[in-house]
């Protein structure tokens, strides 16, 4: 048993340095297995890995099904905290390596319009926005995933105009639970 936690922490080492690689661009799952050079039977430890890094946000999922490491994409994993006027903001996610106040990155501001459904205490990803907004040097963003939610029924909602009571279905993908980010009536971006 141990020797198999030991060799899974191994392939979760490959992988964050390969996504970590300065000439790194974001790979499929399949791509990866092949750029770290795993036989049949690691692929499949490797395939539990990525799972369970991709919901602990140490890895994110970009488009066409690629990954890359978050702080490389623009994107920062952290709960939301909404305020009753609509807006919110994401307090990101610290490592134990910089677990000192000084070095704590800034909360950002998440604007009404941009909380998509995100409840209250929800662990998301956030798209950081590269332009400034009117309010000055505070860094802002979108939420883009809904990693995990704080409650299974909930009667808040981080947008003001609309407040009811849900249950989120979760779905199993490949092994993980996942919450949708989109409810089924607003699946598809207009």
């Amino acid at each position: 048993m141990l020797d198999s936690s030991v060799h899974l922490m191994e392939i979760q080492r490959k992988i964050q340095g390969l996504l970590a690689a300065p000439n790194y661009h974001p790979l499929r799952r399949s791509e990866l297995a092949t750029a770290l050079r795993l036989n049949a039977a690691q692929r499949r430890e490797f395939r539990r890995v990525l799972a369970e890094m991709i919901e602990q946000g140490e890895v994110v999922r970009v488009r066409n099904d690629r990954f890359v490491l978050p702080q490389e994409a623009d994107l920062v994993v952290g709960r939301i905290t909404c305020n009753e006027k609509g807006f919110a903001f994401v307090i990101p996610e610290v490592s134990d390596a910089a677990a000192r106040p000084a070095e704590r990155p800034a909360d950002i501001y998440i604007a009404e319009e941009d909380t998509g459904v995100a409840l209250h205490g929800d662990k998301v990803v956030v798209r950081l926005n590269r332009e400034k907004r009117r309010g000055g040097d505070r860094t802002s963003g979108r939420v883009i995933r809904i990693l995990e939610r704080a409650h299974e029924q909930s009667s808040a909602h981080c947008n003001r105009l609309v407040t009811f009571i849900t249950s989120f279905p979760t779905t199993r993908v490949s092994g993980t639970t996942s919450t949708p980010s989109r409810p089924p009536w607003r699946a598809s971006r207009p």
